[in-house]
């Protein structure tokens, strides 16, 4: 495996590159096998997916930490309520403090849960939430109301869009490149950071982790935002795309 690490720009190895490697080792090696053979040495951490079809070595420049959520007292009340609840609900949550971490000067913002739901359960989590919680519940509210009306902790009922990331081993918790989509995807957002904390957020998340860039930007087209989130991170910020070298 040393040599695909010298041989590829910031250690960047393709599956192709991987491919080719065990058919020259191992001719008789069928694409199950190869598929199998990829899946194990991610779990064993030999080299970590960071894009369609490209993963890089541990110990190389690109092997960061993968993300992991940090729930504060509010979202997770709030996954414990959706947990009470005998049908099981299609949802995310994700909260607003979890921002702080990349952008820790953005002070005042409100705590907000966001917790989305597949619009068929939308009404039924929020009634639920509604009589648990003991805080502000929303359902879906309009956002050139919310910020003014917005006071205290509070949690937001929102549509769960098809194709949102999901956690590896929660698919209730989220993934950072979800957060990085809403951050211009939630118009609930778009009032409550400026452009310096979105160009912090982004800067901090690609400097301290593993981004999968093919899943950022496929929820991105999901959301209808691939080309303003790739012009801003061309425009604002220094982070370096992989897919753009």
């Amino acid at each position: 495996m040393g040599e695909l690490e010298h041989s590829h720009n910031r250690s960047v190895i393709s599956r192709e590159d991987l491919w080719d490697l065990m058919k020259q080792l191992h001719p008789e090696l069928s694409k199950e096998s190869m598929d199998w053979f990829v899946y194990n040495c991610q779990e064993q951490n030999i080299f970590k997916r960071i894009g369609r079809n490209m993963y890089t070595l541990a110990g190389s420049e690109l092997d960061k930490e993968r993300y992991e959520p940090d729930y504060s007292s509010l979202s997770s009340r709030a996954l414990e309520v959706l947990e009470m609840k005998k049908a099981r609900f299609n949802y995310q949550v994700w909260d607003s403090r979890m921002l702080e971490e990349f952008a820790p000067d953005r002070g005042g913002c409100p705590h907000i849960a966001f917790v989305e739901v597949s619009k068929e359960q939308m009404e039924t989590a929020f009634e639920h939430l509604r009589r648990y919680l003991e805080c502000s519940v929303w359902l879906k509210p309009a956002h050139q109301y919310f910020k003014k009306y917005l006071e205290g902790e509070t949690v937001v009922v929102l549509p769960l869009s098809s194709e949102s990331p999901r956690h590896r081993n929660d698919p209730h918790k989220v993934r950072l490149e979800k957060i990085l989509v809403d951050l211009f995807a939630n118009k609930l957002l778009l009032d409550l950071l400026d452009t310096e904390e979105r160009k912090a957020v982004y800067e901090n998340a690609f400097e301290r982790y593993l981004i999968d860039e093919s899943t950022l930007f496929r929820y991105a087209r999901r959301r209808n935002k691939e080309t303003v989130i790739r012009g801003f991170i061309k425009e604002y910020t220094g982070v370096c795309l992989l897919g753009e070298e």
